[in-house]
């Protein structure tokens, strides 16, 4: 017994610093993404505050509602599936020559918020010095979120962290049972009470795996559609012009779903 008593305060230690890591890798991604969240809709108030041009005023409007999607792509692992998913999502929005725009490009958030900088300076002969520089620094914050988003990708917890944690985990639990065979009252209690701390303790590793990579299990899709209920039915209040909203249109709290997946504000 005493050599997994020596043992334990460091695999702890290092099953504690793992999902710390994780959680907080976790919790950056969801803080950014609520961030990006605000900046939209912030954009998009201003644009429709500001802008007279309704044509480009949909066109700012629309550009800032399929940013998420475009970040959802740009985060995840690349696919012809993801692809012609995201085809299928910006498509009914953008207009044709961006569409194809976003698409044909290597860094489609990058090119997405060229688009918007050129729509702001489409728009520039009916707006103030300010309400110019306030348009493209909302641009610029999702630029700065973006590049956050990026470090959170390509920045891993290193790897031979993870193994080294595996692998002590594991030869602890392989001598477990042989340090507990003369401690427990009954032989037959050994297996139940190994599988259980096996149960609980390679639980602990297997979270952190699971949330140290957040853009696979942050509910990115439904934030999507928060952002572009809020921004459409935001235009249609705004021009008088019924727009189709593409995505779940905001609802009162009380009638959303008690599972935190399925709503997002």
């Amino acid at each position: 017994m005493l050599p997994l008593t020596l043992s334990s305060p460091a695999l702890f230690l290092l099953l504690v610093f793992r999902t710390n890591s994780a959680y907080g890798r976790w919790w950056e991604a969801r803080k950014v993404w609520g961030s990006i969240i605000n900046t939209c809709r912030d954009s998009a108030r201003m644009s429709l505050a500001m802008i007279e041009q309704n044509e480009i005023k949909e066109q700012a409007v629309s550009q800032v509602a399929v940013f998420s999607r475009v970040l959802k792509y740009h985060l995840r692992e690349p696919s012809d599936q993801a692809e012609a998913l995201l085809r299928s999502e910006i498509a009914p929005i953008l207009k044709p020559e961006h569409t194809e725009k976003i698409m044909n490009s290597k860094h489609k958030p990058m090119t997405l918020c060229g688009l918007m900088s050129d729509t702001i300076h489409e728009a520039a002969d009916g707006l103030t010095t300010v309400e110019r520089l306030k348009l493209d620094q909302s641009v610029t914050l999702l630029v700065d979120y973006l590049g956050m988003c990026e470090r959170i990708v390509k920045t891993p917890i290193p790897l031979v962290y993870t193994r080294h944690t595996a692998r002590f985990l594991s030869w602890w639990l392989v001598f477990l049972p042989v340090c507990l065979y003369d401690q427990l009252p009954n032989n037959l209690l050994l297996v139940p009470v190994t599988a259980i701390l096996a149960f609980f303790l390679l639980g602990i590793e297997d979270l952190g795996n699971q949330i140290e990579e957040p853009f696979s299990i942050l509910p990115i899709e439904v934030m999507g559609d928060g952002i572009s209920g809020s921004i459409f039915e935001a235009l249609e209040m705004n021009t008088g012009e019924p727009k189709e909203f593409y995505g779940k249109p905001p609802v009162p709290y009380s009638l959303a779903s008690s599972d935190p997946g399925s709503y997002v504000r």
